[in-house]
């Protein structure tokens, strides 16, 4: 059983933070304004990883584009040598993905395919290796630097979760993407954001997905404190 919210177009939302400036300070969300979308979903439930691999199946197919999984890391983790980024680095270059080394951090990128969605985050992009971002839009890999930039990946690697600037929700909607994002409530259920170029339609899910409550517009902030 999910809660379900949606910003058409979003709102300030009061549950949700962004990032303020280049250092990654965040501060709480002032997206109003821009001609975007936002839709949240938090698992009330104990079966979590079934509930959220049917979920993500049904968005992805309404949206019915390509989905990229951008995972980033630091080269000098803190508390360990060089050398354990970079058994993280092999890691994933064994499991195919493709690799961006910067001065500070990697960057990992990957497409998902619709039988690759088993578990949140997908492909087995654990936390404990870095944080990731999951990516919608209907281009090639190499393409995802035009969304992702430098600032939004080192966040990502220091972090280990995702906030988003208003140049990072700007390019989402220059480019006509959208981003999918983890964001837990205060009472530690999982929930992800997706926000971006383009709409969910919550009645048009199967019967296996379903909404206890659906809050809409200035009120999409309560689905994180309920």
């Amino acid at each position: 059983m999910f809660l379900f919210s949606k910003e058409e177009p979003v709102t300030n939302n009061e549950s949700l933070y962004k990032r303020r400036n280049i250092k990654g300070q965040l501060e709480l969300d002032q997206s109003k304004g821009l001609a975007i979308n936002r839709y949240c979903f938090v698992n009330k439930n104990d079966n979590i990883g079934n509930e959220f691999k049917l979920l993500l199946g049904e968005l992805f197919k309404q949206l019915n584009t390509k989905i990229f999984i951008v995972l980033s890391w630091l080269v000098q983790i803190p508390g360990k040598s060089k050398v354990a980024s970079k058994v993280i680095k092999k890691k994933y270059e064994k499991s195919n993905w493709t690799i961006f080394t910067k001065d500070t951090h990697y960057i990992a990128i990957k497409e998902i395919l619709y039988n690759d969605i088993n578990d949140w985050p997908p492909l087995g992009a654990g936390s404990s290796d870095g944080g990731s971002v999951i990516i919608l839009g209907n281009y090639g890999l190499h393409y995802i630097s035009n969304i992702i930039n430098d600032e939004d990946s080192i966040f990502l690697a220091k972090n280990k979760y995702f906030a988003p600037d208003t140049n990072f929700l700007l390019r989402l909607k220059k480019q006509k993407a959208l981003a999918l994002y983890q964001v837990d409530d205060e009472f530690g259920n999982m929930g992800l954001v997706l926000v971006g170029e383009g709409r969910v339609r919550p009645e048009t899910f199967t019967k296996t997905i379903s909404f206890s409550q659906i809050y809409e517009g200035e009120s999409a902030y309560k689905i994180f404190i309920i």
